[in-house]
């Protein structure tokens, strides 16, 4: 039988043929399939799903299949690892959420949930993930993960994550960016067996948004380069149809023409106020710069040089 799996605001319970009444809503909801079937699912289509994922997908014997997900005792979506009949060393990590709790980190939390469970309990070497070309917030979600993007077939983009990337991705968020402060902080985390994406730091000094609206990048999105930052020299200015903004420069590949984007990349930033509270999701520490979430659940970047620890007791 699968394990349950809990996060700081998640209990993934194995999903049972109770569940589907609730799958069956979630499919039917036209805003969660609009980038999947693009259509909802028919009351008939639900079942066949599911029995397929749960018969044909899944080995509970590994640790391998699909879990219902709620926060606050209140249904949130669901997240899997598939298992892959072709390699039982992989395993295909996939979720899909209520509307109403899309944009609080949620998705993350989850999947990283899973890929802890799956790397570190289940013992696998590889675990993939897609999202379509249009789905620029999964892609998103999946970046956020240190899963690298490998390509796009049938207007799928394709990301996969090995076991050494996973360890390496852990042992960068324990590390920090450059600062020293922020390592200790989340080696404290996970001393204290707390799970290193909620490690909480404090502003040190109030960060202030640019005036221009953020912008999302897609992979293989066309866009043009400008010049180079100069306080910030990881990144370049970028213009695309929706608007224009500062992403790191690795994430282009400038060899071809017009430039490609080799990864998604969100360039909001949050604006915060000295001795503001926040938790840490992601750390770039090839940037400078790290993703935070405020107590209202807004995200977005600021400088890795705002923010400091807050001692855990």
């Amino acid at each position: 039988m699968l394990p349950s799996i809990a996060s700081p605001r998640l209990h993934l319970s194995p999903v049972s043929d109770g569940d589907i009444g609730l799958m069956r809503r979630l499919n039917a909801d036209e805003a969660v399939m609009r980038n999947l079937t693009r259509r909802p699912a028919t009351a008939e289509e639900t079942p066949a799903e599911w029995t397929e994922r749960l018969q044909g997908r899944s080995d509970p014997g590994r640790g391998l299949g699909y879990w219902i997900g709620r926060a606050d005792g209140v249904f949130v979506g669901w997240w899997g690892l598939g298992a892959c009949s072709w390699e039982p060393s992989t395993a295909n990590l996939g979720y899909r959420l209520r509307p109403a709790r899309w944009g609080r980190g949620l998705a993350t939390e989850g999947s990283r949930a899973l890929l802890s469970h799956a790397f570190d309990e289940v013992g696998l070497a590889t675990v993939w993930a897609s999202a379509t070309r249009w789905n620029r917030a999964s892609q998103r979600v999946l970046a956020k993960l240190s899963m690298r993007y490998v390509g796009v077939r049938y207007d799928q983009c394709q990301f996969e994550i090995t076991a050494a990337e996973w360890a390496e991705a852990a042992r960068s968020r324990l590390r920090g960016p450059s600062s020293s402060r922020l390592a200790g902080c989340l080696q404290q985390t996970a001393m204290n067996g707390d799970n290193d994406e909620m490690a909480m730091v404090r502003a040190v000094r109030a960060h202030e948004i640019p005036g221009r609206r953020p912008i999302q990048v897609a992979v293989g999105q066309r866009v043009q380069v400008g010049s180079q930052d100069t306080t910030w020299p990881a990144f370049v200015f970028v213009t695309t149809e929706d608007g224009s903004g500062w992403v790191p420069a690795r994430h282009i590949d400038t060899g071809s023409r017009p430039a490609v984007m080799l990864a998604p990349y969100d360039t909001t930033e949050l604006a915060t106020a000295a001795g503001e509270p926040l938790t840490v999701l992601v750390i770039d520490d090839t940037s400078g710069w790290t993703w935070v979430r405020n107590a209202l659940g807004r995200e977005g970047w600021v400088p890795s040089n705002t923010i400091e620890p807050i001692p855990v007791s």
